[in-house]
């Protein structure tokens, strides 16, 4: 039914032959909500032409991007398919019916439907004069809305400024000049200002290494302890030296954590980023730990930008499909990582993926079906911070 539904709004836009090519300016509100925190020329310029109305723009419903230095946008001809379509068109009514399931039963059934055709309709799409609808109407301050999900691009920030005003500011000013005003009008300082206040209110994705890694596995470093990061048999203060094998190999594991809004000092989510000695030159992004659930799909989405091999499955076990994140394919991968050899630690550490280590030669492994049982190889599964001959 909901496909029948959306096969009739198509076929309503294109009869009514609509020819929007510009609307009005607008920003989502955490937009507005950065650009009111900069002092610059260029943001005041964009707050009044969100305000203003004028509809002149070829993009429009903009909102942060992926990166710090972007935006999101959708073009202004793809608007009018995703609004709904009783505000233009009338309301929909839908048809029921009854049919005679096999049991002899009748039953009632969804038909499809028809919209009211408003007597005297102008299209508002059209016609500056009969244009009815309000794109700052509450409904699209809404995230749910499809207007911020659907048809949507990305650009630099500063692309997007010399679009929206083309030849309007330079590039960059002297520092000299810059120093001078009250308030800067080039696209470079604007750009770093941007980028400086989005990274200041955003979740962000970093790396670390070293002693870095046991600093940040401490339950201590937590901004909030829920999930499977509070949940992580390795995140007690005092398992800090069981991770001595992550410390001793800078090279080889790095981790990548996730601070919330507003703090830089404390973590929400973290996962091991491991270079890969087979498949050589690759990299994998091993079990990913959130205080959030939803913050899961912040690291993969990253893995997938960055074209890493990634684990198919949030849990721990090495008998998982492995997805590769440069051609999207999920299958078994056999994968080994070379760490320092022949480090007898106090402790280890309970490993997700490669769970199949030989100190002597420093090689861990998640091919388990191939690895030769015998005494030289460690199987690491033990959160007391030991380590089973396999």
């Amino acid at each position: 039914m909901k496909d029948f539904n959306e096969y009739l709004i198509t076929k309503l836009f294109e009869a009514m032959n609509l020819r929007v090519r510009e609307l009005e300016l607008i920003l989502s509100p955490r937009l507005l909500k950065i650009l009111k925190e900069i002092k610059h020329k260029i943001a005041d310029d964009l707050l009044d032409r969100h305000v203003e109305g004028s509809r002149d723009t070829k993009m429009t419903f903009v909102d942060l991007g992926a990166d710090p230095g972007t935006v999101s946008f959708i073009q202004s001809n793809k608007v009018p398919d995703l609004i709904e379509p009783e505000l233009v068109h009338g309301e929909y009514h839908p048809e029921q019916g009854v049919e005679t399931d096999k049991y002899g039963r009748e039953v009632k059934v969804m038909k499809g439907g028809y919209y009211d055709y408003i007597q005297n309709y102008k299209n508002p799409w059209i016609s500056d004069a009969g244009h009815v609808i309000d794109l700052h109407d509450q409904q699209f301050k809404s995230k749910d809305h499809p207007v911020w999900s659907k048809f949507r691009a990305e650009t630099t920030i500063g692309r997007f400024v010399n679009t929206i005003f083309p030849k309007k500011y330079v590039a960059n000013m002297k520092r000299a000049d810059l120093d001078k005003m009250d308030k800067p009008e080039d696209v470079e300082s604007f750009v770093n200002m941007f980028i400086a206040t989005v990274e200041a209110h955003s979740k962000i994705l970093k790396f670390v290494d070293g002693e870095q890694i046991k600093h940040y596995y401490s339950s201590d470093r937590y901004a909030k302890a829920g999930g499977t990061l509070g949940g992580s048999c390795m995140n007690s203060p005092s398992k800090g030296k069981y991770l001595e094998i992550y410390v001793n190999n800078p090279d080889t594991v790095r981790m990548l954590v996730l601070y919330p809004e507003d703090v830089r000092d404390k973590i929400i989510g973290r996962a091991l980023v491991w270079k890969l000695d087979e498949p050589n030159g690759r990299t994998y992004m091993d079990r990913i730990y959130t205080a959030n659930d939803s913050d899961q799909y912040l690291f993969i989405e990253y893995a997938k930008t960055k074209g890493w091999l990634y684990k198919s499955s949030q849990a721990y076990g090495w008998e998982y499909d492995i997805v590769d994140g440069q051609s999207g394919s999920r299958k078994r991968v056999p994968m080994k990582v070379q760490m320092k050899s022949d480090v007898d630690y106090a402790y280890w550490p309970y490993f997700d993926t490669f769970q199949f280590y030989k100190a002597k030669t420093g090689v861990g492994t998640n091919d388990g079906d191939n690895v030769e049982r015998d005494d030289n190889w460690y199987y690491m599964v033990d959160p007391s911070g030991g380590y089973n001959n396999y």
